[in-house]
């Protein structure tokens, strides 16, 4: 690994200390810690410049999240989006970052059963796309996201806009919501050798960023600073597929984690039962996004983003005014 990619992984590993506390740190002490964040002061205002995101205009209608729960978001400053100006396009850490660091500044949730805030890190992983466009459209109003597709029907070019709004997901199934409390499931599995239980915390970007952490960790340690490797530690695959699923209290520890991995392995059903899971509980959006052609036909086109993310928060209709 180059030295800007190793910086790079310091910087988001500082980043994320900051967020998560040190590995070593014991669940009590994160409790503490997480009592410390909803202990703040209560729901932001308009006059604030927050904004409410309703829960029927949450991904999924807001159903992977407690029903007390009211999430507001902020205009972002120029100076908390001048990251992205900077990132270099291939640099999936960098843009990782940037994307979670600005949606935890922004973002506040709130218990209306008791007025206490939440942390901002409790947002569902696989949803960090829709909460960063709607900064975006925050941002940048009326400056939407567009590039041109084919309608397969009339075989005619339209322009088709990117935002929040237009990402699809994955329905929720009431079989799910019925072994679901808005935090922890207790689902069964049906394996090859019959149904096996499983609790597990819905990922959210705190146990998502904990997991990058360690993967970031033993990638560091298995090479030298000349980039000779040096460590025998390598990357369990098995554990790395199912390990955002292993979390039962979100407070784990990756050590905690690893435990319960090498126990699990002793079990060919229960491992089976976590594969099985892990490839079929899907939160990420899709790729496509529809829209309907003037034709009437109802289409489908790819998610792109011809702007780069260099762009994401950049008018370029403005740009190209002033420069052609």
């Amino acid at each position: 690994m180059d030295e800007k990619k190793l910086k790079a992984l310091e910087e988001l590993e500082n980043q994320q200390k900051g967020i998560d506390g040190e590995e070593t740190v014991n669940s009590e002490e994160i409790k503490k810690e997480n009592k410390k964040i909803v202990s703040e002061d209560n729901t932001p205002s308009t006059i604030d410049g927050y904004k409410e995101v309703l829960r029927k205009d949450l991904p999924q209608e807001g159903k992977l999240y407690p029903e007390s729960w009211r999430i507001f978001y902020r205009c972002p400053e120029s100076k908390e989006v001048a990251n992205f100006s900077t990132i270099d396009e291939n640099d999936n850490i960098a843009i990782m970052m940037a994307i979670e660091d600005l949606i935890r500044k922004c973002f506040v949730i709130v218990d209306s059963n008791n007025g206490n805030r939440v942390s901002s890190g409790e947002l569902i992983d696989g949803q960090r796309m829709f909460f960063l466009l709607l900064l975006r459209e925050y941002y940048l109003p009326g400056k939407f996201i567009s590039y041109n597709t084919m309608c397969v029907s009339c075989k005619e070019p339209v322009e088709v806009h990117l935002t929040a709004k237009s990402l699809r997901y994955k329905d929720i199934t009431d079989k799910f919501l019925e072994s679901y409390d808005g935090r922890n499931a207790d689902v069964n599995i049906s394996t090859k050798e019959g149904m096996v239980n499983i609790k597990f915390v819905v990922p959210t970007l705190n146990t998502a960023s904990r997991v990058f952490r360690y993967m970031i960790n033993t990638y560091k340690k298995a090479q030298g600073n000349d980039g000779v490797k040096k460590d025998k530690e390598v990357f369990d695959k098995q554990f790395l597929l199912i390990v955002n699923f292993l979390y039962e209290t979100g407070h784990e520890t990756i050590e905690q984690l690893k435990h319960k991995f090498n126990n699990i392995k002793k079990d060919g059903k229960l491992l089976e039962a976590y594969v099985i899971l892990a490839n079929n509980f899907k939160m990420d959006n899709y790729e496509t996004i529809y829209f309907t052609h003037d034709c009437g036909s109802e289409e489908e086109a790819q998610i792109k983003f011809p702007g780069g993310w260099k762009g994401m928060f950049i008018d370029e209709s403005s740009v190209e005014e002033l420069f052609g």
